[in-house]
């Protein structure tokens, strides 16, 4: 396949069952997300975080 996407049909069968699991996963992405934000205003609200320096 040489890292190319393949596209797949689902039965009406198969799309019933993978529709909440499809779901379930965008939520959780969704969740993650909104973790990550919460987090980063976390640390740029620390009184702290002028002294740290950035390293690149």
């Amino acid at each position: 396949m040489a890292s190319k996407t393949v596209g797949k049909w689902f039965t009406a069968d198969q799309a019933a069952d993978y529709e909440a699991w499809i779901a379930n996963h965008r939520r959780i992405r969704e969740l993650i997300a909104h973790l990550e934000a919460l987090g980063i205003t976390q640390v740029e609200s620390d009184p702290r975080a002028s002294r740290v320096q950035e390293t690149r």
